[in-house]
């Protein structure tokens, strides 16, 4: 009887397609009858039209994004007026909204009585770069240099686009020493037909466009002469025609939209990591949004 492995690899053949040794075909395959074979066969096609049904729901699902989009950044809007102390709020419009979630009544008495007196300062100064310094995902990419200009993220505002299928993450910053934009995009589409049916799980990056970021002179924590040209900021220098580079940048883009933005204040306390992000998956011991009260703040 042929092995299944040596019709695909055939010794001496000039089109022989090469194959990893982990990569041979399981010995049970080889032992398979033909009628064995054209069930997998059928099997197969069915999980292909269901690979078809899945690429119509992720296109359903985006549609769902960019028809509730303006009502999420209603409220995204306000909470960076909240932590940018253009809007005020009192003790009584939070309610019973705790600083952290599930924490023992007793705690939370003790941590409120180490609060600090006001000292006038509006706002929540710092909150982004505490956000980003609270996921794992963008905390390892942030240097020393990144710190102090991150300090002047005022917000990050997401959008929805579905021609063409895609989104983008707007970073707002304050004036300051580093740079002149005072906004920072990071524009990304989607492709939902896959090179390989079989292979399909969710959409991959087509597309990635960031602006141009203008930095003052000799403040480019990636310009020459910097140790180490690591920085948050290479997310907005990646090259295009790298696909395993944009691909990288599109999973991060998509943990701040999905993740990071939704749920700020979460990595802000540092009741959420990134080893506690539900990508799915309902079972997950770590999913607790079901558990957190709701925040509601009327005009």
């Amino acid at each position: 009887m042929v092995h299944l492995s040596e019709i695909i690899n055939p010794a001496g053949g000039d089109n022989a397609v090469m194959m990893a040794e982990e990569d041979l075909f399981p010995e049970h395959v080889n032992k398979l009858t033909h009628s064995q074979a054209v069930c997998v066969r059928a099997a197969k096609k069915l999980e292909q039209q269901c690979t078809q049904i899945e690429i119509e729901f992720f296109a359903k699902v985006h549609e769902l994004e960019a028809q509730f989009q303006s009502r999420f950044n209603d409220l995204n809007n306000k909470r960076a007026q909240i932590m940018n102390g253009t809007l005020s709020v009192n003790e009584n419009e939070v309610g019973d909204v705790p600083i952290v979630y599930n924490l023992h009544e007793k705690a939370v008495e003790q941590f409120t009585k180490s609060l600090k007196e006001d000292d006038g300062v509006k706002g929540v100064p710092d909150f982004w770069l505490h956000v980003l310094q609270g996921c794992d995902a963008t905390a390892v990419m942030i240097e020393d240099e990144d710190v102090e200009i991150l300090k002047h993220l005022k917000n990050i505002e997401t959008e929805v686009t579905t021609n063409p299928m895609g989104f983008i993450l707007r970073f707002h910053f304050e004036t300051n020493e580093y740079f002149e934009n005072s906004v920072i995009e990071q524009k990304i589409t989607y492709k939902l037909a896959p090179n390989d049916i079989h292979t399909f799980d969710a959409p991959s990056v087509a597309t990635l466009e960031n602006t141009s970021i203008q930095w003052k002179e000799g403040k480019n924590p990636l310009g020459a002469g910097k140790k180490g040209q690591h920085s948050f900021f290479s997310i907005f220098d990646a090259k295009k025609s790298d696909e395993d580079e944009m691909e990288d940048v599109y999973e991060l883009a998509a943990v701040i939209r999905e993740q990071i933005v939704p749920h700020a204040t979460l990595y802000f306390t540092g009741e959420l990591r990134d080893e506690d992000i539900d990508f799915g998956d309902s079972d997950s011991d770590n999913s607790s949004d079901s558990e957190h009260e709701t925040m509601e703040i009327e005009d």
